[in-house]
């Protein structure tokens, strides 16, 4: 039966993963697990579990008949991955759920229907409305990998890119489905600020070493709080994120700007 496929990237050779095998195992065991599609409902027991791409329910057990390797391999393996930032593990009493990390940025496609359902006009909205923000987002795709003069304010924003490292290194966090005028002005406006920041690797840096921010990850006890997208790219919340403001006691600097 055709089940899809994963990508598997050269890049895996270069990191030196491939030569741990277990980890290696349990890693491609966990991509080939993840589920692909947006809201995916998967009932566990007598709960319904909502899942995004590139998270699936895991178990030990279940992982160590189906990868060979036993369960005291498994928690080591996982560990590891974890500490790696390869994936993250939410657990529960009774299950857990791996989300795996930039799944967005390495396994994401679009078929074609897909993209001719993106193309359509809907009745709700101007065709020149439509034509439009295609135009924008083709100029802002196509562009972005051109060499720019760093500091220039010609330099184009990558709004949608942006946005996809949030959503896939964050999948914890609300997700980023569509912004406004405001906060895509308060996103150009970081990138433009700071020569720095004009890289999706900065970007790339920024949201992953959020990840080990109990507060902005609304992990601390008794304070119902999580940052959003637009919070993050606020000038004074950024400030306070890269002065160090959020860290845990215990950690140590987790990125250099």
């Amino acid at each position: 039966m055709d089940r899809g496929y994963i990508k598997l990237w050269r890049k895996s050779l270069d990191s030196g993963l491939i030569q741990n095998h277990n980890a290696w195992i349990l890693w491609t065991y966990c991509l080939l697990k993840s589920n692909h599609k947006k809201d995916f409902k998967k009932v566990v027991g007598f709960q319904e579990i909502l899942l995004q791409p590139g998270q699936f329910i895991f178990g030990r057990k279940r992982a160590a008949e189906e990868t060979g390797l036993s369960e005291q391999q498994i928690r080591t393996c996982l560990s590891f991955l974890k500490k790696c930032k390869n994936l993250t593990i939410k657990s529960t009493n009774k299950f857990s759920i791996i989300s795996i990390i930039n799944w967005g940025c390495y396994q994401h496609t679009e078929n074609k229907n897909n993209q001719q359902s993106n193309q359509q006009v809907t009745s709700s909205q101007p065709a020149s409305n439509h034509k439009q923000e295609q135009k924008n987002r083709r100029t802002e795709e196509e562009q972005i990998d051109e060499p720019k003069k760093p500091g220039s304010s010609s330099a184009i924003c990558p709004q949608i890119k942006i946005r996809k490292l949030y959503n896939s290194i964050l999948p914890e966090l609300p997700e980023v489905k569509s912004t406004n005028r405001t906060v895509e002005a308060m996103v150009r406006k970081r990138w433009r600020e700071d020569n720095k920041r004009q890289s999706l690797g900065w970007w790339h840096n920024y949201f992953t070493g959020i990840r080990d921010m109990d507060f902005l990850m609304g992990k601390v006890n008794g304070k119902h709080f999580n940052a959003t997208f637009e919070w993050l790219v606020r000038p004074t919340n950024m400030s306070k994120v890269l002065n160090g403001n959020y860290k845990n006691k215990e950690n140590t600097p987790w990125v250099n700007f």
